[in-house]
Parts: C-alpha cells; structure tokens; sequence
C-alpha cells in the first residue's frame, strides 16, 4: 500500500465510529448530522495533505451504505375543542378549558435509548454571568468579597460608579455595626432568607449577605452575588465554609448549606449557631430581573396566548419569580399534567407546601408567586391559576390571560369549586432541581461506584456552562437532601455529553482537575445506543485522570483556555443569529486586515462563505493567510476544491450546523486551522 493510500485508509478507519453511528441514525436528520461530521472528522485527519475529492466519494458511498428507514415517533396531539367543566366562577361568566394534550400511541422506538443528544446552542441572556466570565478572563484581583461584588454589579449596569463605591463603604460599616438591618443601607427592598426554597428564588443581581445570629451582634460573615437559578458567584468563600475556597467562584445554593429553622448551617462553617441570610437589590440598583408581576400579567392579558403551560411561564419568569432556566422545566412538567397517567405524582412535581383551599376566603392570603390547580379527585388538573398577591390572579381565559379576584370564586366552599378539588402551592423548584442545572434529558446518578451524568453539550461547553462552573453544579447536586452523594464514594465520572473529550484542554479533564476523580467522556456525538454497542467501529470514549502535577496557575490557564474557546463558540453561533453584523463587517475587515484581527476578519468572511454570501473566488483573494504562510499568493487548487466540496450542502438552517461548517473550513488545512488555535490561546 502506498504512503497515500495508506494515510487516506487510516483517515477512514478514524471516521467509520460516525459512520456506524449513521447506519444506526433514527432520523434523516440525524443521519445526514452523523455524516458531516465524517466529512469535518476527516478533514482534519487529511488537513494540508490531501484534497477533499476523495473525501467527497467516500461520503457519498457512505450515504448510500448507511442509508436507513425511517422509525416511528410517538405521537402527541392537541385535540379541538376539549372544555372542561371549571365554569361560572363569578356571575354569568364561563371560563374555556386550556387545551388538555391527549396522546395517540403509534409505534414506538425507546426513546431514553435510541436519543441522541443534541449540541448546545446560545445560552438565555444573563448580564452577571456576563460580567463574572469576563472578570475571570481578565485576571483581576481583590482584596475582600465586597470589591468583587461591587465591581460585578457596576461591570453588569446595575448600579452605578457612584453607588458601587457606597456599597462597599456600607458593607464594610456593616461590619462593626450591633444590628444589621436598620442601619445597614444596603437594600432597596430585603427579604430574609429561610429556606432552600428561598434560596432558589433569588433574583438574578440581588445582593446576599450572611450575617451572624447572636443576638445584638448580627454583623455581616459574607457578601455575595446571586446568578439566578440558585447560584451565587463571589471571592474568598472559604468565610462560609473552609471546602468553598477563596477563588472566583460560581457555587450552587446546596453547597452554602442546609437550613435548619430558618436558619443556614454548614458542617464546615466558622459559624457554629449558622448564618442569617438576607437578599435584595442593592440600594438604588437602576436594573432588577424581572417586573411587578401584576404588570407582566396585565401585559401578558393582551396577547393571544395558545398554550395554558407556556402561558403561565411566561408570567413566572417575566415576573422574576422564576429564572429563565426554572421557567423552561417549569413549562415542561406543567405541560405534563394534562398527559399523565400518574396524575398525583405529576402534581406533586409542579407544586410543594401544597394545601387544600376549602373556602374562597382563603385565596386572598396567598402570596404572590403561588399556584392554585382546580382538579378532580384522582388529581387530574384542569386548570392553573397564578397568585398577583392581595387577592387578585391570573388564569387562562380561552385563548388570554385573564385577571381576576378571589371574590369572583364566592362558589368556592368545603374545598370543592363545582365537582373540582382546589389544591395551593409554590412551584417545587427543589424536584426541578436537577433539570434546571442539566437541562432537559439529562441524567444524575450513581451506578455502583460510578456517577453517570448526562447532559447537553458542545465543545467546552455543557448545558450553558463552561466546566469549571459545571464541576460546582456536581458538587452541588451531589449534597441534595433526598438524593446525597458522598464524593468519596464516587470511583469514576462518565460523563455522557457531546464533545465531552473534544479538544487540547476538553471538559472531561477539567472535571477531573476539579473534582480529582477519573472521567469518561466522549469525544464527538453522544449517545446510549452508541455507547451499550461496543463494536470495533463505534468511538470509543477517552479516559481522564486528574493532573496531580498541575500548580494552581497552570490549572487556571486551562480553565481560562475553556472560557476562550466557549465564548468563540458562542460568538460562531451569534453571527448566524445576526447576518446583518456580518454584512456590516465585510467592508471593515477588508480595509484593516492587521495582524490583531486577521483572524475576526477571517471568521466574518468565513460565516459569508458558509451562508453564501461570498464567493470562494472572492474569499481566497481576499485571505491568502487562509492557505499559506505569506509567501504563496496563488491558492492551491486543492483548496478551493476542497472548499466547493465542503460547502456545496445547503445553507445551515440552524445555529450548531452553521458554526460546525466555520469550523470545518477552518480546519481544512493547517495554516488557516493554526491562525485559529493561536487565537483562541490569546483571546
């Protein structure tokens, strides 16, 4: 066998794992999915060396060889026309059932089995995050929690210079005074913390301070900052618990502790009798997540709104009393109630602290935020209801959101409204827990030793997160009060996620730097089929163990590369998102074509090739460093064939597709491929 002939053999041996994967695609989609990714695989495998023609053969007879049948899906359908008998709730006034989902059973393939899980896209807005991930990659230092905190919430616009330094004078008087609250002035509006359930909900740029419990000495411990979604960012941590360290940090709430009487323990703490716990927005924040939610719904009340579950979301994250993630399990689980078969369990996942409404007199005293389920005896919901406070609700009325007062349920007596029980509660975001970290389809458990987990992802990036944030979201979904995890008795991590051993520094081996256990991942598209098939053509998973010579500042290089190259994922996906930025950029990447931005000017043509924005003709003249190192003006006809090949598939119809090909291009021969690893280990 020739050199050539054999390189080319060994590039396909490297690809038959994606195109196994394709023969056992479900899907069209799914198999032509598999089948680029064999095409970008063995680019890089040929990359500088060979062209794409052969490529483009073996790929064709690929699709060919794997071609499959489509598989039954099962089925769910909305049926017309379905009222239900939740009527005259005041004088002569009917109120029409939101669509119930009925279910037509088709055959059906086991979908926990046969999913494959899809790559992650652009992540919800979230301006601390924002601010936190640039603050990390900028390497600045502090001396105490309150600089940091104060700095975010300034870099996020959510106070000003001006009330950032009042912050920190005020936290730092704090310190010393013998009765926090009325002499603090620190909140606009504060809310003492009391349980996980509160811990949870609070806001995304609120303000969270932990003050000691002795009486006439309850001075601040610790500041910090809330992400949303029951996470917290500050410095110096280890004031709570010695195991948090003093690093930047995104935490969960489940590793500042339990609560205990409304009161905030942690078996590491300093503070032996616990911590108090108080939350608000800084005083004189010019920004809060979320409007009155009295207004949200007035809002809301003029829009046509289709689906009761969506509808009732909406209100509950635009309102701030659920975060965005919260708000999407939300929807899912109460979409589910007119599905289920197990009718009380499914409200038991939608509400906690439930009680029994036995007379309309008691609706006026739920606080705002509360749900209220109108079902029969065997638990069967028909209708929602969302409590505005102070007696006034929101409830889907035909195809609107309504506003209502508890007066007009005067019908409402010994617990029964017409054949209908009436059950009150607060959104369980503790069973959501998990969804609401992971994301849908996801997985957290242990299987003899080894905890599996499984969820959404992309390269450096899992459901959102980059790694090292990711590690603390195990950490804390491990310390869950129903369902604890002791580390020390974990032996291995599976990590089951797309592109989970995908790249120089992959999170796989940052999860295994910061939680020094060995990890399994896998490198591309994953899969369960995939993985309880072990034959000879399938990928195999990598293997990480945790890099017990790397100093602190090594292992933050690596975590900092992470954030690089996921903000250049994101950045690849945003251009999709706005093709007009990427019209408006062609002419300033043209007219400055330096060497500290060769690269953007490169992305931003590239993302026009791939849309079709620009010709390969013009793209080469434009960009001689794509294919050479300078001294080559003339691009190798090889190149633009393997261009025309790579990009002869239709326009990227969605945001992961469009930011694969940018890649691929990238990778197709070394020069352009180097520019872009050099880049992203400086950006």
């Amino acid at each position: 066998m020739s050199p050539v002939a054999g390189f080319l053999y060994g590039s396909l041996i490297s690809v038959l794992p994606l195109l196994g994967q394709a023969a056992n695609s479900d899907t069209e989609e799914e198999r032509n999915n598999y089948l680029k990714q064999a095409a970008f695989a063995m680019a890089l495998e040929v990359a500088g060396r060979v062209t794409l023609v052969v490529l483009k053969k073996i790929i064709s007879k690929a699709a060919t060889l794997y071609a499959k049948t489509k598989l039954a899906k099962d089925v769910f359908v909305a049926p017309n026309n379905i009222v239900d008998d939740l009527t005259h709730y005041g004088i002569n006034r009917t109120v029409t059932a939101s669509l119930a989902l009925g279910t037509t059973r088709m055959t059906l393939q086991p979908q926990n089995i046969n999913k494959t899980m899809s790559y992650i896209g652009l992540a919800p807005r979230n301006r601390i995050r924002e601010a936190i991930r640039s603050n990390m990659l900028a390497g600045i230092k502090y001396e105490s929690a309150e600089l940091y905190i104060a700095d975010i919430l300034k870099q996020a616009n959510i106070i000003t210079e001006l009330q950032e330094r009042s912050l920190i004078e005020n936290l730092k008087k704090a310190k010393h005074y013998t009765d926090f609250l009325p002499n603090s002035d620190l909140f606009n509006d504060v809310q003492k913390i009391t349980t996980i359930d509160d811990l949870l909900q609070i806001k995304q740029g609120q303000l969270v301070v932990f003050t000691k419990t002795v009486t006439n000495t309850d001075r601040p411990v610790h500041a910090m900052v809330s992400v949303g979604n029951g996470r917290f960012a500050g410095i110096k941590n280890s004031l709570l618990d010695a195991s948090l360290g003093d690093g930047k940090k995104i935490i969960t709430a489940e590793q500042l502790g339990q609560f205990e009487g409304g009161i905030l323990k942690h078996s590491g703490s300093l503070e032996v009798g616990g911590l108090n716990v108080w939350a608000g927005y800084p005083k004189g924040a010019k920004y809060s997540y979320g409007q009155p939610i009295e207004q949200v719904a007035k809002k809301l009340a003029s829009e046509p709104m289709a689906d009761s579950a969506k509808c009732i979301a909406e209100l509950l994250e635009q309102s701030g009393e659920l975060s965005s993630e919260q708000a999407l399990v939300f929807y899912s689980v109460a979409k589910s109630l007119y599905s289920s078969t197990n009718h009380q369990r499914a409200l038991q996942q939608l509400l906690t602290q439930q009680k029994q409404i036995n007379h309309y007199s008691e609706l006026a005293s739920l606080p705002k935020g509360s749900l209220v389920a109108f079902h029969e005896n065997n638990f069967s919901v028909k209708k929602l209801m969302v409590s505005l406070g102070d007696g006034k609700f929101a409830i889907r009325h035909t195809d609107r959101l309504e506003l209502v007062f508890g007066g007009n349920f005067t019908q409402l007596a010994d617990g029964k409204f017409g054949p209908y029980q009436v059950t009150a509660g607060k959104v369980n975001l503790l069973a959501m827990r998990q969804a609401s970290l992971l994301g849908k389809d996801s997985i957290f458990g242990l299987k003899g030793n080894k905890l599996l987990i499984r969820a959404h992802g992309a390269p450096s990036i899992i459901n959102y997160m980059d790694s090292i944030e990711f590690a603390n979201v195990v950490r804390g979904l491990m310390l869950r009060t129903q369902d604890t995890i002791d580390l020390r008795s974990v032996g291995a991590i599976e990590l089951q996620s797309c592109f989970g051993a995908y790249g120089r520094y992959p999170s796989g081996q940052v999860l295994a730097n910061e939680l020094g256990k060995k990890v399994t991942a896998y490198p591309l598209t994953y899969s369960e089929k995939i993985a309880q098939n072990p034959e000879w053509w399938r990928p195999y998973p990598k293997t990480f163990m945790p890099a017990s010579d790397l100093n602190f500042t090594q292992q933050w290089l690596i975590n900092q590369q992470h954030m690089r190259n996921h903000n250049f994922w994101n950045k690849l996906l945003g251009l999709y998102k706005n093709v007009t930025m990427v019209n408006s950029r062609l002419a300033r990447a043209v007219e400055h074509n330096k060497a500290d931005n060769i690269i953007e000017s490169m992305t931003h043509d590239i993302a026009k090739l791939v849309l079709k924005k620009m010709s390969i003709d013009d793209f080469l003249q434009l960009h001689t460093e794509y294919y050479s190192d300078g001294l080559t003006e003339v691009p190798p006809a090889g190149i633009k064939l393997a261009l025309e090949t790579l990009l002869a598939k239709d326009i990227p119809g969605n945001e992961q597709s469009f930011a694969e090909q940018i890649i691929a291009v990238f990778s197709l021969n070394r020069y352009s491929f180097q520019l872009l690893d050099n880049y992203l280990s400086n950006i």
